[in-house]
């Protein structure tokens, strides 16, 4: 951790200058000659703050900027830069037109404008740090690079002609990243992504091996195989003549079913043409491809009437193959992320014979069920390890704030009773001579229950806001004196102003802290002393009591549980067609339920005030429940407003209330929703680019080549002609399903592209962003919180429960000794009673008198 600075406050900036140059240039020349002395230099800081990098708010306690200090070069006030030529500057909708498929025309000016503007930013960058040579320069920071590619390929798409710059212009999505370098915390977020792909280096050169085996192994075993389809035959048409006189010859010549065109010349049937035409294939009904078929004893027959001869090109557009070892990577790649592979296996046993079933349970196993796992727990992994840095990095923060505040309680307590020795001193000298500093010490100054030595007035000065611990109490007599005497010690040049300083900034981190505790203005307070606390008269107290009282019995809470059981049981039995009888009786109880919970909000907010109740979440929450149910009611005749009867569901939720274990996890559910603030942004963010990405690249073709994926050539559902559906295929990646829209994406715009974009969004969304969602849900399910609840006490809901068994246990016993009685024998002392009288454990006996 970097070393504190001296002096705190905003006093601390200073204007960057060339007196400030030369300082700097000096204290490398006393660090230089100290070398070639060979003197070893004064430590300094082993590395920068970390609360002072760039794009960081100016920590707390250098308190506020003053305004004419911002946008302006000041001194570096990281003691880390003590030595280095650096200064620090402090500061307080393109992407919308890219996501247009038909911009309109002004939108090319706002691009310049916009193109001007990052610029004018990386040529003031340039300006003032340097390009790439030296220390601290543009090019240094690897977040420049971007901006730096940003701007190069806008100028190059703008002003070179390179004629179809599609793919080069799809770069200027990429400003859309420039938000992680503008909004806190993501560049921590990215940080993490960056190390978990790291991380998962080791992991990735293992499942891509792994897939290279088996796709080596499904090139040996399938190849050509998904071309076989069922071929009409024999022939009964005119062409049955020809076709034998070809068959004739070819037999001849080759004992096999090949064909061979120019063996017979006189012969005028095309063989290849006819077993390549789709007409001579059996197709299923409502199927795009031909019907599959294998030559083994346990792969698909053909109907009668057809042969199996390979011919055609293979299923999906040709693209579901093992004919080489590109295709039959992909097709293993899409076993290993469970993407539509049933059709892939049932293609494959039907070419190929029921036997290579083992093949694709080794694939899912290893591939599916081990290889994804582990890149999982690496994720995981790599989230923990960053989270107990962030962790560290907090709790070493703490103690240096620590630290901190005590250095200017130190400072303060110094510099007050020097102040106050010199005032004192002086006046006193005026009235009885200078040698009575000794009377001086012993009159005016004291301790503190501390030990520390401090002045009377500071004394008097804190005991008029809280009580002091002191030895003397006749320094309570001292208050005009001291304050005298702090004006005074103000009036001295230098060393009141930083003395103010350091009570500003540390009255300053009091007020916040204050105003955490106290979040609403003062104003708001008296309000609801007035207002929402009431206790005007005492028989209403009275009734309030009673009231709280009776709401708050536990069997209360137990008789609400039980109706919101019933009520979501009243609210599932509702079905399509409903008699008008069953129907009426739905919304009796509708009515019954509602009325019971409004009942239970107005005796609650008697019973509790309504300051007290709507400081309980689960109050707040019924409280809405209750609010959407009575509007519901009023409105039952408006149609479309039926929506306001599913909020009575979020009424099951209450049960949490009564219930440790669920109240628990939605706590943790909902601790982890907020912390996926900068996650989902971030993800946001990725679904943006490529989203923009995939319209840029593959929008028009979409548009052009439509027939070839619809028959009707209208835009099917799935399409990256406007941004909107490039969104929803881009979100149907994450979700697991691409390998469907890749087959459309690279029939309509060519395979090499198609690939990559959807191998991006698959790896980086899927694999890495996602399970970084996982795993920061697996960290928030951690040992430490799942066993937290247990500790709490008993709820209204167990002590009901409890009263009930113990009332249950006592009607039992008094039934059983009635029943004694009855029958005319003595009821045996109980084991508990016997044990406390001392008296020895028997077994209770009839016995029979003569």
């Amino acid at each position: 951790m970097a070393s504190l600075p001296a002096h705190k406050g905003p006093h601390v900036l200073r204007r960057f200058t060339p007196e400030s140059l030369a300082e700097i240039e000096r204290r490398i020349e006393d660090r230089k000659r100290l070398e070639l002395e060979g003197e070893e230099p004064p430590p300094g800081p082993s590395g920068p703050s970390r609360d002072m990098e760039a794009g960081k708010n100016l920590p707390m306690i250098y308190g506020d900027a003053p305004d004419d200090m911002l946008n302006t070069p000041l001194e570096d006030i990281d003691p880390y830069f003590k030595e280095q030529k650096t200064f620090i500057v402090i500061t307080k909708a393109n992407c919308v037109f890219m996501t247009m498929s038909n911009p309109p025309p002004w939108s090319k000016t706002v691009e310049y404008v916009f193109t001007g503007i990052y610029t004018f930013e990386a040529s003031i960058k340039v300006l003032s740090r340097g390009f790439c040579i030296g220390n601290f320069t543009f090019l240094r920071d690897p977040w420049n690079w971007l901006d730096f590619m940003v701007i190069s390929m806008a100028y190059i798409t703008e002003f070179v002609d390179l004629g179809n710059v599609s793919a080069l212009r799809t770069f200027r999505v990429l400003r859309a990243l420039k938000t992680i370098t503008v909004i806190p915390g993501l560049k921590t977020i990215v940080g993490a992504l960056i190390q978990s792909v790291k991380k998962m280096g080791d992991v990735m050169i293992l499942t891509v091996f792994a897939l290279a085996v088996f796709a080596l192994i499904g090139l040996q075993l399938f190849m050509g195989n998904l071309r076989q389809k069922c071929i009409r035959w024999p022939l009964h048409n005119d062409t049955d003549t020809m076709f034998d006189d070809f068959f004739n010859t070819t037999m001849a010549y080759n004992t096999t079913m090949a064909y061979n065109a120019t063996v017979n010349e006189t012969s005028t049937f095309d063989f290849k043409a006819y077993i390549e035409n789709e007409e001579n294939q059996y197709f299923l009904e409502g199927s795009l491809d031909a019907l599959l078929c294998g030559n083994s004893s346990d792969a698909g027959k053909c109907p009668e009437g057809f042969v199996c001869m390979k011919a055609g090109r293979n299923p999906n557009y040709g693209y579901t193959s093992y004919d080489s070892f590109g295709w039959a990577f992909l097709a293993l790649f899409r076993l290993m992320t469970q993407d539509y592979w049933e059709n892939l296996f049932q293609l494959t046993l039907r070419a190929a014979g029921k036997t290579y079933m083992l093949f694709f349970v080794v694939v899912i196993f290893l591939g599916s069920f081990y290889l994804i796992n582990l890149i999982l727990a690496v994720v995981a992994m790599a989230y923990d390890e960053q989270n107990a840095a962030t962790l560290a990095e907090a709790k070493e923060k703490e103690e240096e704030f620590q630290r901190l505040l005590e250095q200017l309680h130190n400072q303060e307590d110094e510099q007050m009773i020097v102040g106050s020795q010199m005032s004192l001193t002086s006046q006193r000298s005026q009235s009885r001579g200078t040698n009575d500093t000794r009377s001086l010490q012993d009159d005016d100054v004291i301790k503190d229950c501390n030990g520390r030595i401090v002045p009377r007035f500071v004394i008097n000065r804190v005991s008029s806001e809280k009580e002091v611990c002191t030895d003397d109490d006749k320094s309570r007599d001292a208050k005009s004196i001291g304050s005298k005497h702090s004006m005074m010690y103000l009036e001295q040049p230098g060393l009141g102003k930083r003395t103010a300083s350091a009570l500003t900034v540390l009255s300053n981190a009091m007020e916040e802290l204050e105003e955490l505790q106290r979040p609403c203005p003062p104003g708001w307070y008296k309000f609801a002393d007035i207002f929402l606390k009431w206790n005007c008269c005492p028989p209403w107290v009275i009734f309030k009591n009673w009231v709280n009282f009776v709401v708050m019995d536990p069997f209360v809470d137990l008789g609400i549980t039980i109706c919101i059981v019933l009520n979501t049981l009243f609210m599932a039995m509702e079905h399509y067609p409903m008699s008008p009888e069953f129907d009426h009786m739905l919304s009796v109880g509708n009515l019954v339920f509602t009325g019971i919970f409004t009942a239970e909000m107005v005796f609650k907010l008697i019973a509790m005030d309504p300051y007290y109740y709507f400081q309980v979440g689960w109050n707040v929450f019924d409280s809405i429940i209750v609010t959407f149910s009575l509007v519901e009611l009023g409105l039952a005749n408006v149609q479309g407003l039926s929506v306001l009867r599913s909020f009575r569901l979020m009424r099951v939720f209450k049960l949490a209330k009564s219930w440790p274990t669920l109240n628990m996890l939605i706590k943790i559910i909902g601790n982890s929703v907020g912390a996926l603030g900068n996650l989902t942004l971030v993800l946001a963010i990725i679904v943006f680019i490529f989203a923009v990405v995939g319209m840029q690249l593959f929008g028009k073709s979409y548009k052009d080549c439509v027939c070839k994926i619809a028959q009707d050539c209208e835009l099917p559902r799935w399409h990256m002609h406007d941004f909107f559906h490039s969104f929803l295929i881009v979100f149907r990646i994450l979700c697991g399903e691409w390998i469907e829209t890749m087959w459309d994406c690279m029939e309509v715009a060519g395979a090499n592209m198609c690939l990559i974009v959807f191998m991006m969004v698959m790896v980086i969304g899927n694999l890495v962003v996602l399970n970084l969602f996982l795993a920061l849900l697996l960290s928030s399910f951690s040992g430490d919180n799942l066993s937290a609840g247990d500790d709490d006490g008993e709820n209204n809901l167990q002590i009901a429960i409890g009263r009930i068994t113990r009332g249950v246990d006592w009607v039992k016993a008094q039934v059983a000794a009635l029943v004694l009685r009855v029958l005319g024998r003595s009821r045996p002392l109980r084991t508990d009673a016997k044990r406390k009288a001392g008296m020895p454990e028997m077994a209770w006996t009839r016995t029979a008198f003569p």
